[in-house]
C-alpha cells in the first residue's frame, strides 16, 4: 500500500551487534622453554583465518637468570603494549611420567616470567596440551600440529613449522571445535 513504511530489522541482542561489528583482536601465543620462549602474534579477526603478524624465538640472555628474566619482562611488556595485545595464551605446565629435571623447573620459572609480564597490559591465560587434545576437534594435538593442509586454511602468511604449537594456542582460544 501506498505511504507505508517498510519495516525496518533491528537486533535486539546487544551480543549480535557486537560479534557481527568486532574489531580484529591482535592474541600472543607463547610456548616457553626453559632458555627460549616460542611466539606468534597473530591477528584474530571476527570470522576467518587468524593472519601471522609476527613470529620470533626470543632468547633469555645470557649471565644471572634473575637480570635475564628481568629483561625478559620487560621485552614482553613492552611488546603487547606497544602492539595492543587483547590476549596473551601461554602453554600451561604439563604432568610428566619422568621425573621433574632442572630444566622443567627453569622453564616454569620462565613461564610464570611471561605471565606476569603479559598480565602487565593484557589478559592472560594457560592452556595445556592435554586439554587442547580432549576438547579442540576430533583429532590429537599433535596431529593437528602435523598437518599442512590444516594450517594453510587456518592462518594466512608465513607460519614456520616449529611455532605452529604457539599459533595452536590461540585458534584453539579463538576457533573452537566440538
Amino acid at each position: 500500500m501506498l505511504g507505508e513504511v517498510p519495516e525496518v530489522p533491528t537486533f535486539n541482542n546487544y551480543d549480535s551487534v557486537v560479534g557481527f561489528c568486532r574489531m580484529p583482536e591482535r592474541w600472543l601465543g607463547l610456548v616457553v622453554g626453559n632458555e627460549e620462549i616460542e611466539v606468534v602474534d597473530l591477528l584474530v579477526p571476527a570470522t576467518g583465518p587468524l593472519e601471522v603478524e609476527m613470529q620470533d624465538k626470543w632468547k633469555l640472555h645470557a649471565g644471572p637468570r634473575p637480570a635475564a628474566y628481568e629483561i625478559m619482562f620487560t621485552r614482553i611488556s613492552d611488546y603487547v603494549k606497544e602492539h595492543a595485545i587483547a590476549r596473551v595464551v601461554i602453554k600451561g605446565s604439563a604432568v610428566s611420567g619422568r621425573s621433574t629435571g632442572m630444566g622443567h623447573l627453569t622453564a616454569a620459572e620462565l613461564r610464570g616470567v611471561a605471565a606476569a609480564a603479559g598480565a602487565k597490559h593484557s589478559k592472560v591465560e594457560f592452556s595445556q596440551k592435554a586439554h587442547l587434545s580432549k576438547t579442540f576437534g576430533e583429532r590429537d594435538t599433535d596431529e593437528y600440529l602435523s598437518d599442512s593442509t590444516f594450517w594453510a586454511n587456518e592462518i594466512t602468511g608465513k607460519l614456520a613449522v616449529g611455532r605452529r604449537e604457539a599459533a595452536f594456542l590461540v585458534l584453539a582460544k579463538t576457533r573452537p571445535r566440538p
